[in-house]
């Protein structure tokens, strides 16, 4: 359900984009209609759908049953197509993520130089980390003892039984809870620390012009009543639109990571597997259904000023 929902909204964001880039020609910068941030949520939903494709493959062979109601061949299906399933549940929440630090890099274009270099970093980071898990989830097998190898060769071996003879090894399961727990982590608080920095940002202007003559000393709840009652509703849907989604994504991010520190054998992964799964799409969708808002106000917006594409200039 949340994925068709999140796909109508996706389809629903370019159909209007593409409206008012095309249908409006009066619009103001129509080059800017369209942003980096449209191909990463894109390719974020696409990598989505393969995700759970192979999560509706696993729950065919028996993922959401007990341990005792499922055979060898049933255990071993469900875990190969859950393994297979987790480097795809790593990509829909970066690109998304990305896809949201562009749209506040645009937005806070003006902004302070700080500001500007603080979103880039939060990108890089979050690219790094959540790349170095892919390649430890996928390569977390390989030869004993060590020798050059192809080790993605071994992936099959997290779902099927070890050499007897012991000439392949895993990573532990405290190393994969490590790195899973800082991963986390860093998403977590990337989620958290763009949620205050979109928040600060919004009202950052409307508490600055309250701050000229003798209101500067006023209190906070002072300041915020000074500010005129349309724009201060204004800001209030502007914060639940761009800040609310990245609280919840953080919290989804938190959620998960408490989740996945108890998924360190192959029973832990089946039983605690669809938990984590709600809270992947939970993370991924609250940002990209949160995309929905700007440019639904934006095409209000336009029909507003212009009116109707029928009606012509006099």
């Amino acid at each position: 359900v949340l994925t068709a929902i999140a796909g109508l909204a996706l389809l629903s964001r370019f159909g209007i984009k593409s409206w008012i880039r095309w249908a409006l020609p009066r619009v103001s910068s129509p080059g800017r209609v369209w942003g980096l941030e449209d191909f990463f949520y894109a390719v974020a939903y696409g990598f989505d759908l393969a995700h759970i494709l192979f999560v509706q493959r696993s729950y065919q062979s028996g993922l959401g049953r007990h341990l005792w109601f499922l055979s060898p061949d049933e255990l071993r299906d469900t875990l190969r197509n859950e393994f297979i399933s987790q480097p795809l549940a790593v990509f829909p929440s970066m690109l998304s993520r990305t896809g949201m630090m562009c749209f506040l890099y645009s937005c806070f274009n003006g902004a302070d130089k700080q500001i500007r270099v603080s979103i880039l970093v939060c990108m890089g980071v979050q690219i790094i980390i959540n790349m170095v898990t892919v390649v430890q989830i996928i390569v977390q097998c390989g030869p004993d003892p060590y020798h050059s190898a192809n080790r993605i060769l071994y992936f099959h071996y997290l779902w099927d039984d070890l050499p007897s003879d012991g000439s392949v090894i895993c990573h532990s399961p405290s190393v994969q809870t490590i790195i899973g727990f800082v991963q986390g982590g860093f998403n977590s608080s990337m989620d958290l620390f763009l949620t205050a920095l979109s928040a600060i940002q919004l009202w950052r202007f409307p508490m600055r012009a309250t701050d000229r003559g003798p209101s500067h000393s006023e209190s906070l709840c002072s300041r915020l009543k000074r500010i005129p009652r349309a724009s201060r509703h204004r800001r209030l849907w502007q914060t639940c639109v761009l800040s609310g989604p990245l609280l919840l994504s953080g919290i989804a991010s938190i959620i998960k990571t408490w989740v996945s520190g108890s998924m360190t054998t192959k029973i832990g992964v089946a039983e605690r597997f669809l938990t984590d799964v709600s809270m992947c799409r939970i993370e991924n969708y609250s940002i990209l259904l949160a995309t929905c808002a700007p440019i639904i106000r934006l095409l209000v917006s336009n029909i507003a000023r212009h009116g109707s594409p029928s009606n012509g200039p006099g």
